[in-house]
């Protein structure tokens, strides 16, 4: 049975989750925030997570895909996991086999260099831009050969049209 100090936890805690998802971890530090005894804490953590209010994986998941269809690569979703409180080993689990949208990737290349595939200043500042959204110098290596091949190529299909 529970106690009235753990009721007002829970019921806090479920507050706080109503509007939206957050981690284990932060809800544990909101709560200790408030000062909930730490045995009203483990109480209310229990009960979301029996009740299915409360789930790491679930969040994890929902914040890459999140980030995913942003644009951003695995080691920004990998920071933005562990500052939302997801651990090493849930974050690596969840990220196995993460791969940004192509799309976004394309479209974030195609606002930065313009077509103007021959400005290195361009191209590096593109490059930058990958890399502080959190994609390794490998992938955006690829991503821009692939831009300026496909560009280059089209260049030369209008101008043999001509």
């Amino acid at each position: 049975m529970s106690t009235e100090s753990q009721k007002n936890a829970l019921d806090y805690a479920a507050r706080l989750l109503a509007p939206r998802a957050m981690s284990e971890k932060t809800l544990r530090e909101k709560l200790e925030k408030k000062e909930f005894a730490p045995e009203d804490i483990q109480y209310a953590v229990e009960r979301l997570t029996e009740m299915g209010g409360l789930n790491d994986r679930e969040f994890a998941q929902t914040v890459a895909r999140y980030y995913r269809n942003k644009g951003f690569g695995r080691q920004k979703v990998a920071q933005e996991l562990r500052r939302r409180g997801i651990g090493k080993e849930l974050s690596d689990e969840v990220l196995e086999g993460f791969a940004p949208c192509s799309e976004k990737v394309v479209s974030y290349l195609e606002k930065v260099i313009q077509g103007n595939t021959h400005d290195k200043r361009m191209i590096r500042k593109a490059a930058a831009g990958l890399y502080r959204r959190g994609f390794s110098w490998e992938q955006i290596d690829a991503a821009i050969d692939v831009y300026c091949d496909d560009t280059w190529q089209e260049e030369e299909k209008t101008e043999t049209e001509e």
